[in-house]
């Protein structure tokens, strides 16, 4: 692509030069504007005029039976078109600075077909006819055009397919396996639109899980900084909701994509959400818990440090709150990792992509609903000196 550009850019500069040219011999010269304005108007006829003979032929063998093209070799697009005399055509236009050459490699009835640039960068007055000729008919967009007998079947390389799938187009419906490249050419279609669809869906993904982490981050500074686990937890209710929305959409977006995209069967992809959406009610829960934990450290602290309370029951608290963190982190840590080694999954199916697919469901579309009760949190003794009486705290949803 590179070496495209500076082709163009050769193209360009040239024609730069000339009218640069043209403008000085104008100035120089008394009473040329006239004859210059007739110069530059007597190329511009001549491009027009010579516009057929810029176009160059190359036949190819009529015992050949199977062209693949190898090597597309630039960025335009290769036309397929009938022949008109049941030969092999191929068609290229010389845009005078760079233009392409096929090289056909003939081994008995089969041909193998690689476009080659041609770079002439010299400033003369037929590359320039030739190069306003194609700026003047916009061929930039067709520079290639092959012409099939009925007889024939056109192969595009494997090896380069994915470059060579997006630039050819089939507008002759007649040749020998038609049917059969058209589909392999929808099949790249389908999976590059695939591809770019879960490429962008994954960056949500990364971008969403990044920001959840710093509203985590968020609570949990909070939470060593409130003199209350009560208000510490109603304060932090919104947070919490937006971190269960977000997971809860990015799960949306993987079952959509997933049932346009994936191979999963209807049941199997509607049992995994199921089993990810209980994934993320659980997750949160025990996020409020552990948060409420550290709250409740940081009360007792509070009071302690205001003789509300002693050293010894201050210790007391904070072992219990310590050692169930301490089952909590574990199980937080594996329901996240379950979670996010789900929504990072590779799910693209490489195979039948032109198979009909499930339309996207739409997130309010999404048959599971997600839980909406309340959490309660208990508070369990450290020790069996700790008072046996259960405190339970209601956490908002």
């Amino acid at each position: 692509m590179n070496s495209m550009n500076s082709l163009k850019k050769i193209a360009a500069i040239s024609g730069i030069i000339f009218a640069l040219a043209l403008l000085a011999a104008i100035i120089a010269t008394p009473f040329a504007v006239s004859g210059g304005i007739d110069f530059y108007n007597g190329i511009l006829d001549k491009a027009e005029e010579n516009w057929d003979s810029y176009w160059f032929d190359t036949t190819v063998d009529s015992a050949v039976k199977e062209l693949t093209i190898a090597d597309s070799g630039y960025y335009g697009i290769i036309t397929v078109q009938e022949s008109p005399d049941n030969q092999i055509h191929i068609k290229n236009q010389d845009f005078g600075f760079s233009y392409i050459v096929p090289d056909v490699n003939i081994r008995g009835d089969k041909a193998e077909l690689n476009f080659r640039w041609i770079n002439d960068p010299k400033l003369t007055e037929e590359n320039i006819m030739q190069w306003l000729s194609a700026e003047l008919y916009d061929n930039y967009s067709r520079q290639s055009i092959i012409q099939l007998p009925a007889s024939v079947s056109l192969h595009l390389s494997e090896e380069n397919m994915g470059d060579l799938y997006h630039h050819v187009r089939l507008d002759y419906k007649g040749f020998a396996n038609y049917e059969e490249l058209q589909t392999q050419l929808d099949d790249w279609t389908a999976v590059l639109e695939a591809r770019n669809a879960y490429a962008d869906y994954l960056s949500i993904v990364e971008n969403q899980l990044s920001h959840i982490q710093n509203l985590r981050y968020e609570i949990a500074n909070a939470a060593d900084s409130y003199d209350n686990a009560e208000r510490f937890q109603l304060d932090q209710a919104e947070l919490y909701m937006d971190i269960k929305e977000r997971r809860s959409d990015l799960l949306k977006r993987s079952y959509n994509l997933r049932k346009q995209y994936g191979a999963e069967s209807a049941e199997a992809l509607d049992a995994a959400y199921l089993e990810m959406n209980d994934v993320i009610v659980e997750l949160c829960d025990y996020e409020k818990q552990y948060d409420l934990l550290s709250a409740k450290v940081e009360e007792a602290r509070f009071q302690l440090n205001n003789g509300e309370k002693g050293e010894h029951e201050f210790s007391r608290v904070a072992d219990s709150c310590y050692s169930q963190q301490v089952d909590l982190d574990l199980s937080i840590g594996k329901l996240r990792e379950k979670l996010e080694n789900y929504l990072r999954e590779e799910f693209i199916s490489m195979d039948g992509a032109t198979q009909e697919r499930a339309d996207v469901v739409y997130p309010s579309e999404v048959p599971p609903t997600e839980s909406t009760e309340l959490v309660e949190v208990p508070m369990v003794p450290a020790s069996p000196e700790m008072p046996v009486t259960e405190q339970t705290e209601t956490v908002q949803p």
